[in-house]
């Protein structure tokens, strides 16, 4: 005489039968969208350098990619606030995930040159397709009325350049 499963045996099996769905549903929901993240700042990233390499060419490029690849197709939403006009700023380093903005600050908006100054002299401040550029001067022009030599964007007192050199 053969002996039926035990309801132990029914609860073991249903057990596992869970276990196994509660991994699927972590591999595709946690692993799968962290990756998808990943895809999209990476391809938003790869938007803006090319658009930083056209605007080296032609400042006035319009960067029609990043409108493309800074958007999460399925929400139709930017990856985060600002990804577009980071991207169309060609700058790559400020896409990353947990940004806020280009370098951890909001992307200015701009209808003219004058409303970017940012107080540097060791920078050319511009508007380019309605967002605000602050790209480094050439190292060694002067600044801070003849004191000192802009180092990176960053004006730098002379004995301080001169100490560097050394």
């Amino acid at each position: 005489m053969k002996k039926a499963q035990g309801s132990l045996e029914y609860l073991v099996i249903i057990a596992a039968v869970l276990l196994v769905a509660g991994v699927v549903v972590y591999l595709v929901t946690g692993s799968a969208g962290n990756s998808k993240k990943n895809i999209l700042i990476s391809n938003c990233q790869a938007a803006a350098e090319q658009c930083h390499l056209l605007k080296a060419a032609n400042p006035n490029t319009v960067c029609s990619s990043c409108d493309t690849q800074c958007i999460d197709s399925a929400s139709g939403e930017e990856i985060f606030p600002g990804a577009i006009a980071c991207c169309k700023a060609g700058n790559s380093s400020g896409i990353y995930e947990g940004s806020t903005g280009c370098n951890g600050g909001p992307v200015q908006t701009c209808s003219a040159d004058a409303e970017c100054d940012d107080n540097n002299n060791c920078t050319v401040d511009s508007c380019a397709n309605g967002y605000c550029q602050n790209s480094n001067v050439a190292d060694g022009t002067s600044c801070d009325n003849g004191n000192g030599e802009c180092q990176s964007g960053v004006c730098k007192p002379l004995s301080c350049v001169n100490n560097d050199n050394k």
